[in-house]
């Protein structure tokens, strides 16, 4: 879901606190930030810098880095309103003295009391939720340059990601408690844990008012992030470069039960509301990224022009719980759980299927690029390829996890100066006129099938046609 404030540029040339601060949360609502720095100092609120360019080690090795910390304090307040449910349904229950029959092994009737009909009598009221919480974002990132082409780079840092908006609403549409009068029922009160459930050993019974609702009280999201990076510099325009990274999420929201006390009518009870909640967890993702890039300036005549860059990326995804969210559009009131083609995440009425990964991420990607840059003439002929990723969990339209299927794309450019201050230029992109293939999951992990292994099916498909552009560009 957009942001209010989506399309909308900023540029934010404040520094220390109150600056960098204002420029997050205009960010959080969606605007496009590009912060102004002091190219040689940067922000001095920063971090702090340490080392230089100067050996402090025996063999030349030279270390300079920089710590920083940020400390954000944020305090949420959502107004909404509650309303409560009539006795309509627990007045229509049997009487306690109707007998039992069929399955049933209690009459509800019998643990009715005068507090619960008191709170389901009706009305609503304003509700206000308020909420707290400070997060602390460390960096550290250090750099050993072994000598005048090699480094070594480490980085860390604590990112985070604020729930969407639309989560955080306050919205209660409280409903009526389930009566399940089964041996199943999870609301009967029996005289032992070990009891059997028979009508002999029956004490009581539970009458849980249940709703779906938005939470105030929603953590961000946050990620510890590590980088290891090796840089061999060969000359001016000759490079190689290997990354280790992983990512470790934390607080990830999913679709959950928690609990809030409302008060109607004078009585108290405690809600079971179901929608967004934060995990503990949040999986992790890890990999590795290789990269090289050259010219072949050691070629005679027109032919030094030519050059290349290459880089492969693989990524590992492990632990990803979907949330299934929505911020608008759910079928309960209140309510925040996705639904499509009649798969419903609300209630827990929807077997839907988990693909366990995030959307956008590929297991493997690869980028070749051909150059040639000599005298008026820029040449660039790039293919991108990579495999096969999630772009949503839970589709509108067929309630399953669709993916795009593995595919590569060729573009180019040629780029000629024809005199002093013009340009001339000639775009094409999907030069191999390239078809983008979707795929469902029709099968996977879900509560009917826990653990199943995914199985795929093409669904639709997409045509992009090559495209060709001509243009100039004047440089004053």
């Amino acid at each position: 879901m957009n942001g209010c404030l989506d399309g909308i540029r900023v540029l934010e040339l404040g520094n220390f606190i109150s600056g960098p601060y204002g420029a997050m949360l205009l960010a959080d609502l969606g605007a496009e930030v590009v912060k102004v720095e002091n190219p040689k100092g940067g922000d001095p609120f920063r971090g702090w810098d340490f080392g230089g360019d100067q050996p402090i080690f025996g063999g030349g090795v030279r270390i300079k880095g920089n710590i920083g910390v940020r400390v954000i304090r944020t305090e949420v307040t959502s107004n909404g309103a509650v309303a409560y449910p009539t006795n309509t349904a627990l007045n229509l229950l049997p009487s306690c003295a109707t007998p039992i029959s069929g399955t049933a092994i209690v009459q509800p009737s019998c643990y009715l009391t005068p507090q619960v009909l008191a709170f389901a009598a009706g009305g609503g009221s304003p509700n206000t939720l308020k909420a707290s919480y400070t997060n602390v974002l460390p960096s550290f990132n250090i750099r050993f340059g072994l000598d005048s082409k090699s480094y070594i780079r480490f980085g860390y840092s604590r990112g985070l990601s604020r729930p969407d908006f639309g989560l955080l609403r306050n919205f209660v549409s409280i409903n009526s408690p389930i009566i399940n009068t089964g041996p199943d029922s999870p609301y009967i009160v029996y005289n032992s844990p070990t009891a059997a459930h028979i009508a002999a050993n029956v004490t009581g019974y539970n009458f849980v008012f249940n709703a779906e609702s938005g939470y105030a009280g929603l953590k961000p999201m946050t990620a510890d992030q590590f980088d290891l990076t090796f840089e061999r510099y060969m000359g001016k325009s000759s490079s190689f470069t290997i990354d280790l990274f992983y990512k470790k999420l934390h607080n990830a929201i999913s679709y959950g039960q928690f609990e809030r006390q409302f008060t109607n009518n004078g009585s108290t009870q405690t809600v079971l509301l179901r929608g967004p909640r934060n995990e503990k967890s949040g999986g992790e993702l890890k990999g590795f990224e290789v990269g090289y890039q050259t010219f072949f300036d050691f070629l005679p005549g027109l032919l030094s022009g030519l050059g290349v860059q290459a880089n492969y990326t693989f990524v590992s995804q492990s632990g990803i719980n979907n949330s299934n969210l929505i911020a608008v559009g759910a079928l309960d009131a209140g309510g925040t759980g996705g639904q499509g083609a009649g798969l419903d995440v609300s209630g827990g009425r929807g077997a839907v299927i988990d693909s366990h990964m995030l959307a956008g991420i590929s297991k493997h990607s690869f980028n070749l690029v051909g150059l040639y840059e000599k005298g008026p003439v820029a040449l660039r002929v790039a293919y991108n390829w990579r495999s096969r990723f999630l772009t949503n969990n839970l589709d509108c339209c067929v309630g399953l996890p669709v993916f795009q299927k593995a595919a590569g794309f060729l573009d180019g450019s040629l780029r000629v100066s024809v005199v002093k201050n013009f340009e001339f230029l000639v775009e094409g992109s999907n030069l191999l006129n390239t078809r983008t293939v979707y795929q469902q999951q029709i099968f996977g992990d879900s509560k009917a099938t826990p653990g199943a292994k995914p199985v795929f099916m093409d669904a639709n498909w997409g045509v992009v046609d090559r495209r060709f552009s001509v243009g100039g560009r004047f440089k004053f």
